[in-house]
């Protein structure tokens, strides 16, 4: 999948983690969203640390908030146009459907 853009959410572990490793594994250019820094960061991390050199930037990004996902996505369709793929494999704490 070079040249590809994938999106991740709960990239940090389980399935989330696997759908990523193997979309790297793949050359997949990975975005893994976290809703903070810390989070995207960590997601990162765990990516890179089962699949060494890939190509994984951590984003931020609230998938709660309707109005960050949206600026989110219309920027990434700005920079590199619509992604490949996208995965989500998180969910809101108590399972409630997204904030507005």
């Amino acid at each position: 999948m070079p040249g590809k853009v994938v999106l991740i959410t709960g990239a940090a572990s389980g399935i989330g983690l696997a759908a990523a490793a193997g979309f790297a594994r793949l050359r997949a250019s990975l975005r893994v969203l976290g809703r903070s820094d810390e989070r995207a960061g960590e997601a990162a991390g765990s990516v890179l640390w089962q699949v060494p050199g890939a190509d994984v930037r951590p984003v931020t990004c609230d998938l709660g908030s309707i109005a960050e996902v949206r600026a989110f996505t219309r920027a990434l369709h700005r920079r590199r146009g619509p992604p490949g793929r996208a995965a989500g494999v998180a969910e809101r704490e108590g399972g409630e459907g997204p904030r507005r």
